[in-house]
């Protein structure tokens, strides 16, 4: 999911000739904490950090709406949205947390949806897992189907080959039709 996504925006980045630094939080979803990625694309020299700054955000890639909606809250040290410069592509899927599975805690994808609408720029969301799960037979391609919805909107910096390039050196290569056909249903779903 959130790996092979960062890894395609790190190479289609590359072959655009930005200066690319990434990080990545991994594996802590499961002890219901958030998984995201930094992603830096420039033309000059670096920052020291591979951390997006506090509301410095241009786009933000939902495959989570719990975790989206925490990227734009103002309230806590995770926040790199800002009203006037964040867009976001969103999954509005309920992936439940463990306390969400135990009765403790609850949350609603579309009130979370509104909430990320009033903190962004500009929203694209939808249930990606299921639009993957008709187009491919699987969830597991919603995050190239957000891909494809972010760049026909113009959300990425990239040309279409710099992005079909990376994508081709980011998956298995039995996977390869498979992954270009659903990011370019996903370009067709916000068109």
């Amino acid at each position: 999911g959130l790996g092979v996504l960062t890894a395609i925006l790190v190479r289609a980045g590359q072959r655009m000739g930005y200066q690319v630094i990434f990080s990545d939080k991994k594996g802590l979803a499961i002890r219901n904490g958030g998984v995201f990625g930094h992603v830096t694309f420039m033309h000059r020299d670096l920052p020291i950090s591979p951390i997006v700054p506090y509301g410095k955000a241009e786009l933000i890639f939902g495959v989570d709406v719990l975790a989206a909606a925490r990227g734009t809250d103002p309230n806590v040290n995770f926040r790199v949205a800002h009203p006037s410069r964040t867009t976001a592509v969103v999954n509005t899927a309920k992936n439940p947390t463990i306390r969400t599975l135990m009765g403790e805690d609850d949350f609603d994808p579309e009130a979370l949806i509104a909430t990320i609408r009033a903190r962004t720029r500009e929203i694209v969301s939808g249930d990606f897992a299921a639009f993957s799960e008709d187009v491919a037979g699987s969830k597991l391609y919603a995050n190239i189907m957000m891909m494809g919805a972010a760049f026909q909107r113009g959300f990425l910096p990239f040309s279409e080959d710099a992005i079909v390039n990376a994508i081709k050196d980011s998956v298995r290569r039995e996977d390869l039709d498979e992954n270009l056909r659903v990011f370019h249903a996903g370009r067709r779903f916000v068109v």
